[in-house]
């Protein structure tokens, strides 16, 4: 009988039982630390480029990201390519700051509920 490929999610859950029960080797304890830190690093790196790309666009139209978000948010920006370009980096830059601080261990994913 052919086994199915696990998933990433279901092999963590094995490496979480694995640590939990003391089963672990130093060099599976280095390879978890090292994959964590360069993923953290390259969310820095491509953070870095998108605080630069909207520093740009705020030096532009003399407003910070965060007010600018404000007006786009309240339908009080135009269409212009420039600003759906800005509230994308904007957004993707909020979703590289919670990578970043997930995989620093700074903070723990919000529990969120369908509904």
């Amino acid at each position: 009988m052919l086994q199915q490929r696990k998933t990433t999610a279901e092999r963590l859950i094995q490496l979480a039982h694995l640590y939990e029960g003391g089963q672990t080797s130093p060099l599976l304890e280095r390879t978890i630390d090292k994959a964590l830190a360069h993923e953290a690093e390259t969310a820095q790196q491509q953070l870095a480029q998108i605080r630069q790309d909207l520093g740009t666009l705020e030096s532009q139209y003399e407003l910070s990201t965060d007010e600018f978000m404000r007006l786009f948010r309240a339908g009080k920006a135009d269409d212009r390519m420039d600003f759906i370009d800005w509230a994308s980096l904007a957004q993707m830059a909020e979703g590289l700051e919670v990578r970043a601080q997930l995989l620093n261990g700074i903070t723990q994913p919000a529990m969120t509920s369908a509904g």
